[in-house]
């Protein structure tokens, strides 16, 4: 063995089959990623980026690269680093050195095709390209909601998206494909859209596709946005077309069979529970989104079981929240048997928040007021399955929020005096609840709602352009049946989160209203606001 000495000149030889080993490795890790080539020539390269692989690393993890990190940063590697071991080799034009640079612009949670070029100077020639509109995107979306039965669409025909970005005309031209069903997202269906960048006096708009579907009634899934066609000119040594395009990505096909067991399951699970009400026969009604509790006439709802039709909204989970509600006030506020309590429940519907409250409550009376005849009709036939022998504590009428003082005034007056003894001075409602309609319009009218929803009654559901005119009805109806309140009387009102708790609040708390001061919220099984509380503070 030769021993060296300061200044001998050392040349190391790698083994090639090592070589060849790691680059085999390299690959593989690659491809266990999800990436894989679809065109190569002299010029570019194009694979397919998985969602979770960056284009590239960010230029502040360089100094990680240059220090012998192996293109990874904590782990972590690049669409860019592992190019080069996907290549099949094609001589580069000129025989220039191999450098393979990826074009920015896929996000890391995006999956789609990415160029990557061989030489420095194509990365600024196609750039130029895609900023002048020249390269041709196509992109596969998945979607919520049928848009096919929105916009009264076939297989195969398209629609426009029209829409500013940023203050500049923006168009996008789409193609609807086919929808899936689905349990876990709104109106039960997935869409499956194939979207391309209309051109335009200017350059294409940054993410314009995801901009389009955001804003628009058919948000994307999760980030189940992917492109999937590319269709460009090289001018190298002559034109030389790149046009590739992949069928729908692995990742989206296995989603959308997940998402169809799930509602195949459910769907089965309904017919099952369909079957012991002695009910056969209703996959049609299933399918077309028809709540099971409407096929069968009876929903549960906090240990009982209640009638209920179209008429009336179905009883949901969340609005326990308010009995349960109630009905700790009502412990902590002792009643005399003289002197029962009283509650007003407003937009009633099927009754089931008052029944509920007025079962666990034997001293109790209450009133329910609604603006459908048709769900005062449900809410009676309640009244005598649920009180039974007592159903003469439970009087329900017509009414609207905002008028009910006249309902009060000219119909219960009469109907309690008959019940617990004339009006004095000292009756009034003790307890206030309701749980109004708080959908803004053009959410119904979009595809965003969950098919269930759409069979409810649209005048349960549906609160003005904003969600907030029902609130602002209760307020001013509060107002005017002043009379028959009292201090300290609780009003209970349904929400569903924290920003319309807050803008609940806002209504009654007006600057320079009297009346109504806020005392808390409670928050329902998923940690949501799900009741806000108030209380009368002006003297009767």
């Amino acid at each position: 063995m030769h021993k060296l000495v300061k200044g001998d000149l050392v040349q190391f030889k790698r083994d090639s089959k090592a070589k060849q080993a790691s680059k085999s490795a390299r690959r593989k890790l690659g491809e266990s990623l999800g990436i894989r080539v679809h065109f190569e020539n002299e010029h570019v390269l194009v694979l397919w980026k998985p969602s979770g692989v960056p284009v590239t690393l960010h230029a502040s993890d360089s100094m990680d690269r240059a220090q012998g990190a192996g293109n990874t940063v904590g782990g972590k590697v690049s669409l860019e680093s592992l190019a080069s071991e996907f290549s099949d080799g094609f001589a580069l034009a000129g025989g220039a050195s191999r450098s393979y640079k990826c074009i920015p612009g896929l996000k890391e949670s995006v999956s789609g095709l990415s160029i990557c070029c061989k030489t420095d100077d194509l990365v600024g020639r196609i750039s130029s390209l895609i900023r002048d509109g020249l390269v041709d995107e196509t992109w596969t979306v998945l979607c919520q909601g049928h848009v096919g039965k929105l916009r009264g669409l076939k297989q195969g025909e398209t629609f426009t998206i029209d829409d500013p970005i940023d203050g500049s005309p923006a168009s996008s031209m789409c193609t609807f494909l086919n929808a899936s069903r689905t349990r876990n997202y709104t109106s039960g269906f997935i869409s499956t859209i194939l979207v391309s960048a209309i051109p335009s006096d200017g350059p294409p708009h940054p993410h314009q596709i995801e901009r389009h579907f955001k804003k628009s009634a058919h948000p994307v899934v999760s980030d189940y946005i992917a492109l999937t066609g590319l269709d460009f000119e090289l001018q190298e040594t002559s034109s030389q077309e790149v046009s590739v395009s992949v069928s729908l990505p692995k990742t989206f096909s296995n989603f959308l069979q997940r998402e169809q067991s799930s509602w195949d399951e459910k769907r089965k699970a309904d017919l099952q529970v369909l079957k012991t009400h002695g009910i056969q026969g209703a996959e049609t009604q299933l399918d077309e989104g028809v709540p099971v509790a409407y096929i069968s006439g009876k929903k549960d709802f906090h240990g009982t079981s209640f009638f209920v039709s179209p008429a009336v909204m179905i009883p949901k989970i969340g609005t326990e929240v308010l009995v349960k509600s109630v009905l700790s006030a009502v412990k902590a506020r002792p009643s005399k048997k003289a002197m029962p309590f009283h509650t007003l429940d407003l937009g009633t519907g099927s009754g089931c928040i008052l029944l509920s409250i007025l079962k666990q409550c034997p001293l109790m009376h209450g009133l329910g007021v609604d603006i459908s005849p048709d769900a005062v009709a449900i809410a009676n036939q309640n009244s005598a399955a649920v009180l039974s022998n007592s159903q003469e504590r439970a009087t329900f009428g017509i009414a609207s929020f905002n008028n009910v003082h006249s309902y009060l005034d000219d119909s219960y007056s009469s109907t309690i005096g008959a019940k617990v003894g004339s009006r004095n001075e000292k009756f009034a409602f003790d307890f206030i609840v309701t749980n109004p309609p708080y959908l803004p319009k053009k959410l119904w009218d979009s595809d965003r709602m969950y098919a269930q929803q759409k069979h409810e009654p649209y005048i349960a559901v549906v609160s003005g352009d904003d969600g907030m005119e029902a609130y602002r009805q209760i307020k001013v109806g509060l107002d005017l049946a002043q009379a028959w309140m009292k201090k300290g009387t609780l009003l209970f009102v349904e929400v569903n989160n924290g920003e319309l708790a807050a803008a609940v609040r806002g209504v009654f708390e007006t600057e320079g209203s009297k009346g109504w001061d806020f005392l808390k919220c409670e928050i329902d099984g998923k940690g949501l606001d799900r009741c806000v509380i108030f209380e009368w503070r002006c003297e009767k």
